[in-house]
């Protein structure tokens, strides 16, 4: 853990704290922060039928995933909660002008890779197993499809087609609002005993 001041540009989370997007720490990190603002990012950039966040998915994710990897399921778009859902196809191609793991490089990096630094503290910081479990991306992936198929359309892009489409079956897509979401995230969460 460094002792230096942080670097670089930042912005004021829900709780007051500053998040720094190029010197991300621990302690700039919390709870409430990643659920008031997962609830409130709508996935595939917005471009839905109806309201459908990020924290809604992570549930999700983490009632369809083995019962001992629910948590890594609940947390695995956690990052998101300071650098924004970023469309993979977009994710893929987006470049950043700086190492994450270290202060002053100036070379590029994959935003997929700077988003994992900080996918890594969170989870270390909430006793999570890392690298993220191979059953939370299979997951993540089959429940991608059937959100496609509900939220957007049928017609997959190529990118999605082939992947099996997750069986739903207890728990269902809705597109809940934001404060229920939320309060969905932070019961899920207390029931895994995450952070506790």
């Amino acid at each position: 853990m460094t002792t230096e001041e942080p670097t670089g540009d930042y912005f004021e989370t829900y709780t007051g704290k500053y998040f720094y997007f190029s010197d991300p720490r621990a302690e700039m990190v919390c709870l409430p922060d990643i659920a008031h603002a997962l609830a409130h990012q709508c996935r595939f950039n917005g471009h839905t039928k109806r309201f459908y966040s990020v924290a809604e998915h992570s549930v999700l994710v983490s009632h369809y995933v083995p019962l001992h990897r629910a948590a890594e399921g609940l947390f695995h778009d956690a990052a998101e909660a300071y650098y924004s859902d970023v469309p993979r196809p977009l994710k893929r191609a987006l470049w950043v002008a700086k190492d994450p793991t270290t202060v002053g490089e100036t070379r590029m990096h994959r935003f997929g890779d700077y988003e994992s630094v900080l996918l890594k503290i969170i989870f270390d910081k909430f006793g999570l197993k890392w690298p993220e479990p191979k059953e939370v991306k299979r997951i993540d992936n089959e429940l991608l499809v059937a959100e496609y198929m509900t939220f957007i359309n049928e017609d997959l892009p190529p990118g999605l087609v082939g992947i099996p489409t997750l069986e739903l079956t207890d728990h269902a897509l809705v597109g809940h609002l934001p404060s229920v979401a939320k309060q969905m995230f932070l019961d899920r969460v207390e029931e895994l005993g995450i952070g506790m």
